[in-house]
Order: structure tokens, then sequence, then C-alpha cells
């Protein structure tokens, strides 16, 4: 009797809440977010994604919010661009809470020792904070002086603020900054149109992934991801490519411009 009642109780709560969600979810001031879900739908509907080829011989710059998210977002991507003498630089924004940063830098340091990666910057911001004008400033900097060929960064859609702040260090840069920005999917679904085949060296990466075992102690990242690639193999229709890293891909000026548009809307 008593789990009759609790299980009453729980279905009378659970459809509250969805009312609330309805409520919520379709009020005005969300539809924007509707829509956006609702273009993503129709862009993955209309627009095959295009297969990329590794990058050869390019200088690539990773903006990584937090240490793991350069090996989640793009790590078959450096494991094999690194193998095509790419120049590879990883600019780390924040190391997490106060009391993490030496263990997640050292985690960090050894994940970039196995993808053959030397140029580090930790920048130790302040975790789940905007940034200042002044140091996405001197973000750009770096930037600038290092000229890459392709950035990589979270889409800024992605569900976490510092992926979605991350992408406010673009707006800094000049207009005629000459690049592409291979935007990466951590958390969230994205349209994608372009993608990676990395099923020849997904085991590796999620190796490489498992050293960030801070993290993977309380959640399986390398089991999630490893689902998150796999599920991205529709874009391939390829039965033989098990595993893909889906990017958003646009030449540096359209891209700053869809970021424009979001942060002045905030």
């Amino acid at each position: 009797m008593r789990n009759i009642l609790k299980n009453i109780k729980n279905y009378i709560w659970s459809k509250k809440r969805f009312k609330i969600f309805v409520k919520n979810a379709f009020d005005k001031k969300y539809m924007d977010n509707i829509n956006y879900i609702f273009d993503s739908v129709y862009l993955e509907k209309h627009i095959q994604p295009l297969e990329q080829t590794t990058p050869s011989n390019k200088r690539i710059v990773v903006i990584a919010p937090h240490p793991d998210d350069e090996i989640l977002g793009c790590g078959g991507l450096l494991l094999k661009a690194q193998k095509n003498k790419c120049k590879i630089s990883i600019i780390f924004l924040s190391s997490g809470g106060v009391d993490e940063i030496e263990i997640r830098e050292r985690e960090a340091l050894k994940v970039a020792s196995e993808l053959n990666i030397t140029d580090i910057k930790f920048l130790r911001l302040e975790d789940s904070n905007v940034l200042s004008k002044i140091e996405y400033e001197k973000i750009c900097t770096e930037l600038q002086s290092f000229r890459p060929d392709i950035i990589l960064l979270p889409f800024i859609f992605d569900k976490h603020n510092d992926h979605i702040n991350s992408n406010r260090i673009l707006l800094e840069m000049p207009e005629e900054f000459d690049t592409e920005v291979w935007c990466y999917q951590v958390y969230s679904t994205m349209p994608c149109n372009g993608y990676l085949d990395i099923t020849a060296i997904a085991e590796r990466k999620y190796k490489i992934m498992s050293l960030y075992k801070s993290q993977i102690d309380h959640f399986d990242y390398v089991n999630w991801n490893r689902g998150l690639n796999a599920f991205n193999s529709k874009y391939a229709h390829d039965t033989k490519k098990k595993y893909i890293e889906s990017y958003f891909i646009l030449p540096f000026i359209d891209y700053k411009n869809i970021c424009t548009s979001y942060f002045n809307e905030q």
C-alpha cells in the first residue's frame, strides 16, 4: 500500500512539473531558444555535413575553457593533426577551482605530452566567471602573435557558461583576421557542417582522456564521449566509420558575426 501511495505521489508531482515546464518553455521570452532548436533540426535535415581532411602543416590554436575540454571536443583531430606536422598551441582559460588548479594542470600536461603538444598556456582565470575586456584583449594578443590558420573552441550554444563566454574572445579580434573557426562539441548537440573520422585513433583518444582522473572519478567522461562520437557516426553514412568528431566550421568573420549578434542580445 505504501508503494502504491508513493507511486501516485510521484505521478502527480511529475505531471505538475511537466505543466510548469510547458508553461515556461513556451512563454514568449523562451521562444527564441525554441526557434534555435528547430533551426538546428532544419539544418541537420537539409545540409549534409562534409567529411574534413586532417589539417596538414597548419597553425592551430585550441581555446579550452578547462583542462579536458580539448581532449573531449577535438582530441581526435589533435592526434591526427600532430602527425600531419601541424603546429598546435593550447590555451586553457581556467584551471578549475582554487583547490584543484595544481592537479588539473598536472593532468593537462600529461595529456599534452601524450598528444605531443608542448605549447601550453594556463591563464588561471576564475572558474565559472565572465572574463573582463582586459583579459580578452590579452588573449587576443596571444592569438594574433601565433597567427593561427585554425581556431578551435566550443560552440557558442554549448551548455556551460564558460564555454559560451570563451566565444567573447573573438569579439575583440579585428575583422580582417584571416583564419577559420572550427567549433567543437563538448556537452550539447550542435549544427554540424563538417566532421572528422577518428575511428583509427579513437581508442587512443579515450586512453589519453582517462588521464584526467580527477574528473572521471566522479563522472565517466570516457564512456560518455565514446557514445557521443559513436552517435555522430550518423553523419558518415559509412559503416566502417564508427567514431566521428563533429564540427561547425566557418570563416572567422562569419562566425564572429554570429557571436556579435548573440552577445548583443544578452
